[in-house]
């Protein structure tokens, strides 16, 4: 097979079943043989020049067995993130240093040395904290059919009786058995990404260092009590919530909140006025020292980039009363809580990752590696995946994939989880503020002129 550009070539990045190659403007690549319909043609510009895609059957050798010059020399691997970037054009998945590679005042080296960076930090911060990471394989899992409304974990022990409570049982909810699937844990910390993704799935942080950093005491103790007492009903939510009794708690956006049918947000949650001034900023200062944790083992690049949406944005993270900033998280809006509750499988449109953590309410030295809770993920792995949850151990997870809280391992127990989150309606402001871009505007327009003609 032979392969001719009309122009000189600048950079060949091979991405997928398919290569990639850079022209000059007016440049494209023609070839003969087996075509996928793309080839010769221009798809899309950039600094760079235009790109066009070379058929698979163009790649390697040509009929004759010599190499083809097209392909002989393997570009750098920041070459090839930056021409990632270029492709979101075509609608395909964000890559993970599109912050970094359209940053213009950072040169390609600058680009490199950040990325190298990235990889030795994690690659020390697994090494140190020994994360464990988890093989990736396909996400089937064990997501039910249509006729489940929902689906609960019961986290009991095996062949034990189960502790999911007995009253909420009906028709279309489906309970399943924790030890259905595969569980994960210990005092060490795990980490799971899926196959083909860019991003986490579950970081399991390490016990004693969440022990060290949350503090558990208690005033803390007193202050989730007394939440949970001014909380006169359980938030509602798109998930279903289990308690023991249905008169159990559900406390949800302590912090800042979006108010349903309201436009904007409310920098303070209704605990302001009925919790004590103290009260209140040890739940605060709790979030940011969770918040510590969560920063620690995201990735950087994560973390990059919601410090870049900070600064764009400037949206309202949770504040104390008279407090300092140094002792109120930075980027995470909100905390919700509840003892003894059991949560249905469900995803959250959330603008970060989020975190959660359960604490058993009369916890003595002798409870530390003992399982309160399981933190599953139906949806991933072969047959789902769920992750232990001792005293004080901080999961970081996508909110976007599938999850849910089992309900507790001993029956006796008295637990007592927390989450973090910052929702997307938060980031937004809730309203109309943020000016719209010139491509953004356009369909606008575009969406305005159909639904006229339509009316026509």
């Amino acid at each position: 097979m032979e392969a001719t550009t009309h122009q000189r070539q600048i950079k060949s990045v091979p991405l997928g079943r398919c290569r990639w190659v850079a022209h000059e403007a007016k440049g494209f690549v023609t070839g003969r043989g087996r075509s996928s319909g793309t080839e010769g043609k221009p798809l899309f510009a950039s600094k760079w020049g235009s790109f066009a895609r070379i058929s698979p059957s163009l790649r390697g050798r040509d009929r004759r067995g010599n190499r083809n010059r097209l392909h002989t020399c393997r570009p750098s691997r920041q070459s090839q993130r930056l021409i990632q970037t270029h492709r979101i054009g075509l609608g395909r998945p964000l890559p993970r240093a599109t912050h970094i590679a359209h940053d213009t005042a950072l040169s390609a080296k600058a680009r490199g040395r950040i990325r190298s960076r990235d990889s030795k930090h994690s690659a020390k911060l697994r090494e140190e904290e020994k994360i464990k990471m988890i093989s990736p394989q396909p996400d089937v899992g064990c997501m039910p059919d249509g006729s489940v409304a929902y689906m609960f974990i019961d986290g009991s022990k095996y062949k034990d009786k189960p502790t999911f409570p007995s009253h909420p049982r009906r028709r279309g909810m489906m309970v399943m058995s924790v030890h259905d699937m595969k569980i994960y844990g210990g005092e060490n910390g795990w980490m799971y990404q899926g196959r083909g993704k860019t991003d986490p799935d579950f970081i399991v942080c390490p016990q004693d260092f969440c022990m060290d950093m949350l503090n558990w005491c208690p005033e803390l103790r007193a202050a989730f009590h007394g939440a949970i007492d001014v909380h006169r009903e359980t938030t509602d939510r798109k998930c279903m919530i289990v308690g023991d009794e249905p008169s159990h708690i559900y406390v949800g956006n302590f912090g800042v909140v979006r108010p349903l049918g309201q436009k904007g947000i409310l920098e303070f949650s209704r605990h302001k006025k009925r919790l004590e001034v103290e009260m209140y900023n040890d739940l605060v200062r709790f979030t940011a020292r969770l918040e510590k944790i969560v920063i620690k083992y995201l990735p950087r690049y994560i973390h990059r980039f919601m410090a870049r949406a900070k600064d764009a944005v400037q949206y309202t993270s949770m504040r104390g009363i008279d407090l300092d900033s140094s002792e109120e998280p930075k980027y995470y809006s909100s905390i919700a809580c509840g003892i003894n509750l059991v949560l249905s499988m469900h995803t959250d449109i959330d603008a970060a990752f989020c975190a959660v953590v359960a604490f058993k309410l009369d916890y003595t030295q002798g409870d530390k590696e003992r399982t309160l809770v399981y933190f599953t993920f139906p949806g991933l792995g072969s047959k789902g995946m769920s992750v232990q949850m001792r005293h004080g151990q901080v999961v970081i997870f996508n909110a976007r994939q599938y999850h849910s809280i089992s309900s507790r391992r001993f029956m006796e127990d008295k637990v007592l989880c927390v989450s973090m989150y910052l929702k997307s309606s938060i980031v937004s402001s809730n309203d109309n503020s943020i000016p719209l871009t010139g491509a953004q505007e356009k369909l606008v327009r575009v969406h305005e002129d159909i639904v006229n003609s339509l009316k026509k």
